[in-house]
């Protein structure tokens, strides 16, 4: 123990001068400070071991062996010893120092409820536990990492309100102090840490920091021409050409034209614009004057410039794409401010161009009042836009949109919604905004209600088919057996292959001009009568087809309208008008596409189809291919088999012979 004890006292000598040169070292020992610690070990280790009924000390041995897998950074196994001293040595004096020092093993360990648990039994004890404050310390590290800033503030401020501990741990206090208050937003109370008296016990690297940190308090609090002063001050500390001093040099000038000082703005950033010309740093100066040019000036011609150069400076950088797409978006909104006729007069803008001069402020600009203003003049009724104009819901719903999510104006945002609900009912931005307003939705679309409608022609059909399987409705046709049970909403459109065997005389009969059918599709629909109920459900598509025209569910219905006149009815010429509507009306759609198909006098195969064949015949090809391989592969290796076979064969008669004329020798 004698040597153990020694070597314990010259590491911690070791550990003193490396924190005394160092004093913001969190590293463990190394080198020669790590042997020390190791001879401890092992020294502890033999003395425990060769005297296991020693009392005096083993306690001091369990102890210093854990102390030193803490100073190494073993955390683990120091925990170990830790629990085996207060197991077996609860009563020693170093009981305090193994509570405290087992709780920082666990939270280096990250083991933090633990930790947290530990450290409330040193909190528990007051004052007079030896480490008490260095516990408040470290509950304030855990209740950082568990997001709770307010109760780490709270342990932070009594370790400052006791007056204990060194000036340079108290300094670091208040820098963890402004940090936290910072991220709270609490911008005077950060200052108010950043800028004590006690951080001058810190390196001037850490005090410029902390010096930066106060300006951004200002800065936030509106005291631009303060936070621009006091930043003045870091940033010649830093004065030089490295990468710091002109990140420093940008943000200063944005805090100058917050202050309104305009001159020394523009001088330091193109001052660094010259020095370093092809830096990221240069692109960002650029853009920051372009932005003070769009955002203050308002003179978008200058902005364009700046935006050019910044872009022109860093085209890879961050503030150079940024540069480039603002750019872009201010020469779109100079063109959209002076549209002109065809005779090259100037005119008034329609409300679609002035709200798309809403839209480049909003999403290309970040101008969210512009946005505004532009909204708020197109809506007013003194505005420029058309009492009947589609756009008009859709710029009511984006300014109580701005007002809710951008402006935090919860009150005005609301009544823009009801104002919404009540001006444009039946919209879809009549029921984004009962959405938004925590309303039960009850605007209905025209999307909405030809939905409902298709449903309820989709369940009378259902029921007709049920009808037709049990016999109890004749049909005029036999329909195929797929369609026969299953609505029309879920019956696959058919392809080339199944088509040609579904094709009805639709194509033989006699042909006439689709426009005259077309020309007829206001006259109503007759189908030839089979039963109440099957007429019932083909009037419910026909009233889908022509309620809501402008809808997706109309072409379903009116395919399905067409499909079971086809195959319900014998009113094949009905069938063939409904048809051709669809291809002429609907073509691009997958409806209208198998319209054309059914009315094809001949075999068409589209490009999908050829495309397929050809894929078809080239798998084909690769499997005669691989098949005519593995055949003459087979054909190879049976040859040789045979050809091994005839070898060994006149091998053994070669054999045979030279054993008869060895035996009988007729000479």
């Amino acid at each position: 123990m004698f040597n153990a004890e020694r070597a314990w006292k010259e590491a911690e000598e070791l550990r003193r001068a490396r924190l005394d040169s160092m004093p913001t070292d969190t590293t463990v020992a190394q080198g020669l400070e790590r042997q020390k610690y190791d001879r401890v070990i092992e020294k502890c280790s033999r003395t425990l071991e060769r005297f296991p009924d020693e009392v005096k000390q083993k306690p001091r041995a369990v102890f210093l062996i854990a102390e030193s897998f803490r100073q190494q950074g073993q955390y683990t196994k120091a925990v170990q010893k830790y629990d085996e001293f207060e197991r077996y040595f609860a009563d020693h004096d170093s009981m305090t120092a193994a509570e405290y020092q087992r709780a920082w093993c666990l939270y280096k360990n990250r083991d933090f409820p633990l930790a947290r648990f530990a450290v409330d039994r040193v909190i528990e004890s007051g004052e007079e536990h030896p480490y008490y404050f260095d516990g408040l310390n470290l509950l304030a590290l855990l209740e950082e990492h568990a997001e709770m800033p307010d109760l780490a503030i709270s342990a932070l401020e009594k370790i400052l309100a006791s007056e204990n501990g060194t000036p340079f741990l108290r300094a670091k206090i208040h820098i963890r102090l402004g940090d936290l208050y910072f991220k709270e937003e609490k911008w005077e109370m950060a200052y108010k840490h950043y800028t004590h008296e006690e951080v001058k016990h810190l390196e001037e690297k850490e005090q410029m920091l902390a010096l930066a940190q106060g300006a951004e308090c200002l800065f936030n609090l509106k005291r631009y021409a303060q936070a621009a002063k006091e930043y003045e001050k870091v940033m010649l500390a830093h004065e030089s050409q490295s990468i710091l001093w002109m990140k420093q040099i940008v943000r200063w000038g944005e805090m100058l034209y917050a202050a309104d000082d305009v001159d020394r703005a523009d001088s330091a950033l193109y001052f660094l614009t010259q020095e370093k010309r092809r830096s990221v740093y240069a692109s960002k100066a650029w853009f920051v004057m372009g932005d003070y040019a769009q955002m203050r000036l308002k003179n978008f011609a200058i902005a364009v410039d700046r935006y050019d150069s910044s872009w022109t400076t860093g085209p890879g950088t961050e503030w150079g794409r940024e540069a480039s797409s603002r750019a872009i978006a201010l020469r779109e909104l100079l063109a959209l401010r002076t549209v002109k006729d065809t005779t090259g007069q100037a005119r008034e803008r329609t409300s679609e161009e002035e709200f798309q001069i809403a839209e480049l402020f909003l999403f290309k600009l970040s101008e969210i009042d512009s946005a505004l203003l532009v909204l708020d003049r197109l809506l007013d009724s003194g505005g420029i836009a058309e009492q009947d104009s589609p756009i008009l819901p859709r710029a009511a719903y984006a300014r109580a949109f701005l007002y809710d999510e951008y402006k935090d104006d919860e009150p005005k945002a609301d009544s823009l919604y009801r104002a919404i609900i009540a001006n444009y009912p039946g919209t879809e931005f009549a029921q984004r905004s009962q959405a938004n307003l925590g309303m039960r939705i009850t605007e209905l679309t025209p999307e909405d209600l030809a939905h409902l409608a298709f449903l309820q022609a989709e369940s009378l059909m259902t029921v007709v088919t049920e009808k037709i399987q049990k016999g109890e409705i004749i049909i005029a046709k036999n329909l195929p057996d797929s369609a026969q049970t299953e609505p029309i909403a879920q019956v696959p459109l058919p392809d080339s292959t199944s088509m040609d065997s579904a094709k009805t005389d639709l194509s033989t009969q006699t042909s006439q001009d689709d426009s005259m059918q077309i020309a007829e599709e206001n006259e109503g629909f007759a189908p030839q009568p089979s039963s109440s109920l099957l007429d019932q459900a083909l009037a419910a598509y026909d009233s889908v087809w022509k309620s809501y025209p402008e809808t997706e569910r109309a072409v379903q219905a009116l395919y399905a309208l067409a499909h079971y006149t086809e195959n319900y009815t014998d009113n094949v010429n009905e069938a063939r008008r409904l048809y051709a509507i669809l291809r002429a009306k609907h073509r691009a759609t997958p409806w209208g596409e198998a319209a054309d198909y059914k009315l094809s006098s001949r075999l068409v195969h589209s490009d999908k189809d050829i495309e397929r064949l050809r894929r078809r015949v080239e798998q084909n090809k690769e499997s005669a291919d691989r098949m005519r391989k593995q055949y003459e592969e087979e054909q190879k290796r049976m040859r040789s088999e045979e050809r091994e076979a005839v070898q060994m064969r006149e091998a053994a008669d070669e054999v045979l012979q030279d054993d008869y004329n060895t035996m009988y020798d007729f000479e």
